[in-house]
């Protein structure tokens, strides 16, 4: 933690919270991504620190070399990046390319699956 705060007081690194509940209502938030090359991500639901990511049981997922799904998790991280702090402007909002009504559909060791991310 001690070199995430070098990178954050060199400007290399960003962090931004959101409080969902006070944007819209209601409702929590408990998914954490990285995104890299908007090729790469990691999205689940460990708190990026070394006791949730080693000692902790947690669900989450890496992808690798997938543009399209990634695409779709930056636009995700953007619309979260610019909500203010009191209100959600619908004017911010994006559709997923791939989502609940056209789900990427993809082929994993012979199983077929459709993808997306909400």
């Amino acid at each position: 933690m001690e070199e995430l705060s070098k990178k954050r007081t060199n400007g290399a690194v960003h962090r931004h919270s959101i409080n969902i509940e006070k944007v819209l209502g209601k409702g929590k938030m408990h998914s954490k991504f990285v995104i890299s090359d908007n090729r790469h991500f990691y999205l689940g639901s460990a708190n990026l620190d070394w006791r949730s990511l080693t000692q902790k049981m947690e669900l989450g997922v890496l992808v690798e070399n997938c543009e399209c799904l990634g695409e779709d998790l930056k636009n995700i991280f953007d619309v979260y990046w610019n909500i203010p702090k009191e209100s959600y402007p619908k004017t911010i909002e994006k559709e997923a390319y791939y989502n609940m009504k056209r789900p990427l559909e993809v082929e994993i060791e012979g199983e077929r699956s459709s993808i997306y991310l909400a």
